[in-house]
């Protein structure tokens, strides 16, 4: 541990662990990576439209139908994240999408330091958000966290800080 995160310290740190196969990919830079390219081959779309339902022949999808009427299209993509699986049940299909318990942690203050994120061959993850802040991983797993109370600059992941109000 040592090697890896040589600023550590043993004295008041207990354990860790290292999964060198783990990545992060940022989902909005991805989406509007997606989004630019199927702009640029002719997609349309239709953000703030509510979707009531999926159309189709019974051979395949032919529209959806909207809070505003029907629109009718050669292929649809479905962003409703997770009420996805509900509209993808209304033509048959299964969109396997699973509500997760997420896992909860709290800490004493944790004072800001100069994190990096790098990736398994060294360099720098994203050069575009290298700032200060605490990392908590997630191993594999999504991990989002909310200050119960003011501290460090934490939510570094590119996921905005909201502070808890319960």
């Amino acid at each position: 541990m040592r090697a890896l995160a040589p600023l550590i310290d043993r004295d008041r740190i207990l354990g860790g662990f290292h999964t060198p196969d783990d990545g992060l990919a940022k989902a909005l830079r991805a989406a509007e990576a997606q989004a630019l390219r199927a702009r640029a081959r002719g997609a349309t779309f239709r953000p703030h439209t509510e979707v009531l339902g999926i159309l189709d022949d019974g051979r395949r999808v032919t529209g959806v139908r909207t809070a505003e009427g029907v629109l009718d299209a050669d292929v649809v993509v479905c962003a409703a994240g997770f009420w996805g699986a509900h509209l993808a049940r209304q033509v048959g299909l299964t969109l396997p999408l699973v509500p997760m318990a997420h896992q909860y942690a709290r800490t004493g203050q944790i004072s800001a330091r100069r994190t990096q994120h790098r990736t398994r061959r060294g360099r720098p993850a994203d050069p575009a958000s290298p700032g200060p802040g605490p990392v908590l991983p997630g191993a594999r797993r999504p991990s989002r966290y909310r200050l119960l109370q003011p501290s460090a600059d934490a939510g570094r992941h590119g996921h905005p800080v909201r502070r808890h109000r319960g």
